[in-house]
């Protein structure tokens, strides 16, 4: 997300583009999913047991800042923008954030480099089952 709000904030009057942890709580519609206590308390109140949620970083199979400014920019569009910006901020901003996206990725990462992303590890038993998931 840091690399998404840099890249918003290049668009002159744009509304600022939320903070990680308050972007990812939007996007879970309120839940805080990404913290790792959250995700296990969540699981240990339906009898889960013997949680481990581990934070850990990935690299997407994303080939370039260009596919990755395509891939932003439908979700930019059809499901974020409208839950972090105004209407009228939508209709302004949102058709800018791609190739602004895509000017300041290609800067920082060069054409056909990978792009990390934070994903969770999970692993659980089920209550019934008692296996390893």
């Amino acid at each position: 997300m840091p690399d998404i709000r840099a890249a918003v904030s290049t668009i002159p009057g744009a509304p600022p583009f939320p903070e990680t942890d308050d972007f990812t709580t939007i996007m879970n519609l309120g839940a805080p999913s990404h913290h790792p206590s959250y995700v296990e308390q969540q699981l240990a109140a339906h009898s889960f047991k013997d949680i481990k949620v581990k934070a850990m970083t990935s690299l997407p199979s994303i080939d370039s800042p260009a596919a990755y400014a395509e891939l932003f920019l439908r979700m930019m569009v059809g499901f974020m923008a409208p839950l972090i910006w105004s209407n009228e901020d939508c209709e302004k901003y949102a058709d800018l954030v791609k190739p602004a996206l895509l000017e300041y990725m290609t800067k920082k990462y060069g054409e056909g480099q990978h792009i990390e992303s934070r994903q969770f590890l999970k692993k659980w038993k089920t209550p019934s089952l008692g296996r390893l998931h």
